[in-house]
């Protein structure tokens, strides 16, 4: 991870917690790991890896992750767009994220991922994108508030 990156990551750690979009948030490496509000068996991550920048949402309960490819199967909608749109209405103005990978990582986590195209996206576009993807994810599946309640 480069200065910059290694920077960005370290100021997005308190734009994230003083947002109050999400639960308890920790520096993990070359990422920001943060609890979800809505459903705490979630987390959303953003900052840097050796592909570049990402942001994501991660659960160890498969039903979580299937409920929300349920929503999306049933709703006919994209998730990249929603993802695309979450994020602009919170700010994000960089390049558009490439498409959402989703995939079962080495932690077996379910993982929904997208890469941020940036070279070296700073604090507050890496928040812009945790949001969007926050916002987006809280509306799919076991996400939406009223189903933990």
């Amino acid at each position: 991870m480069t200065p910059a990156q290694s920077s960005a990551v370290q100021q997005l750690l308190p734009l994230v917690e003083r947002s109050g979009s999400f639960g308890r948030a920790e520096l993990r490496g070359g990422y920001v790991h943060a609890l979800a509000k809505t459903n705490p068996a979630a987390a959303f991550r953003a900052g840097f890896d050796e592909k570049g920048a990402f942001v994501a949402w991660v659960c160890g309960e498969r039903y979580v992750s299937q409920s929300i490819e349920a929503d999306l199967m049933w709703t006919g909608d994209d998730l990249s767009e929603l993802i695309a749109e979450a994020a602009v209405d919170h700010g994000y103005s960089g390049p558009a994220f490439a498409q959402v990978e989703h995939y079962r990582d080495p932690d077996k986590l379910f993982t929904f991922l997208s890469r941020i195209p940036a070279a070296s996206p700073d604090a507050p576009t890496l928040l812009a994108a945790m949001l969007g993807y926050s916002a987006a994810f809280g509306e799919l599946g076991d996400m939406k508030p009223e189903e933990n309640d």
